[in-house]
């Protein structure tokens, strides 16, 4: 998708430093807690209102628990079972060796690789249920305000270029597009946490893309109000999103209803693009989104450049 087309996006669907859920809450209580600041006594409705308020935020977190104890416990479960196999095999192979006076070599590599396929798994399941606690904690950080951002001269050629190098590591094609004159692209900023960003943008992207479609990764200069802005889209060519769905997406734990993930494990607690979003907001960036259902979506995040910065 073009620049055109990414102008379209920004015009669409560019968001205020607030979430939608919190949006939401503030003007289901605000009234009542305006009746009280006034000093009047509570009416019943004003109650009804709070009461209304604070059940719909408990379903909320309650909803949230139950879904996050089951995305933590279903790694644990795999983890377990694997781990139970690569014990078998290795008593087996034990055994085995112990009753051959000669080993075969190329018997004992069979067996060794059949012992190999339970440990890889359990590594691979550790390491997603890794991101998950990380998510989660960092997730109560932004919450808090407590999330550690150090802000500092970098290069983003050199952070998005990571991000897809990484990626690369799970056979999936990513097309990368560069300015040819651009080897380098200052931005003042956390590396860490944009990158961290762009992560969260490529994972969505592969997950509800099949695995044969690629996604593309473009990263432009944008002339934005007198300002000069660095900015990278992420394309893909997937399922896409409802236009009346776009607003809820940022929110903990969304999923849009029947949208089915396409490549990868559906595990996950939904805290990628809530992420996303905190995380691009609070180094002076702003994000947007543009999806058609059935074509793909494309998502993209703006930062300052260093020069712009006092």
């Amino acid at each position: 998708m073009g620049s055109s087309d990414a102008s379209q996006a920004r015009n669409i669907h560019q968001y205020p430093q607030h979430s939608q859920e919190k949006l939401a809450l503030q003007a289901e209580i605000e009234p009542a807690v305006q009746g009280a600041e006034s000093g009047s006594p509570p009416e019943a409705e004003t109650i009804q209102q709070l009461e209304q308020a604070l059940l719909k935020t408990r379903k909320r977190f309650d909803s949230f628990i139950s879904a996050a104890g089951h995305e933590l416990r279903t790694p644990l479960t795999t983890i377990k079972g694997n781990a139970q196999l690569a014990l078998r095999r290795l008593e087996k192979l034990r055994r085995k060796v112990g009753q051959q006076e000669q080993i075969d070599a190329s018997a004992l590599g069979a067996d060794l690789e059949r012992l190999q396929q339970p440990l890889d798994y359990i590594v691979y399941r550790v390491n997603e249920q890794d991101k998950m606690i990380s998510d989660l904690l960092d997730v109560s950080r932004v919450q808090s305000g407590k999330i550690s951002i150090v802000m500092r001269p970098c290069n983003l050629v050199q952070i998005v270029q990571n991000a897809v190098q990484n990626m690369h590591e799970m056979n999936r094609v990513i097309d990368l597009t560069v300015p040819e004159e651009e080897s380098q692209i200052a931005i003042h900023a956390d590396p860490e946490r944009v990158e961290q960003a762009l992560n969260a943008l490529l994972s969505n992207a592969m997950k509800y893309s099949m695995p044969d479609r690629p996604v593309k990764v473009l990263l432009t200069i944008e002339e934005r109000e007198a300002s000069r802005m660095a900015q990278v889209q992420v394309q893909d060519y997937g399922t896409g999103i409802p236009a009346d769905e776009l607003d809820n997406i940022w929110d903990i734990s969304y999923r849009v209803k029947g949208i089915e993930v396409q490549d990868g494990s559906s595990v996950g607690l939904g805290l990628g693009l809530f992420l996303f979003r905190a995380l691009i907001e609070r180094q002076q960036g702003a994000i947007g989104v543009h999806s058609v259902p059935g074509e793909g979506s494309l998502f993209w995040f703006t930062l300052p450049l260093a020069q712009q910065e006092s």
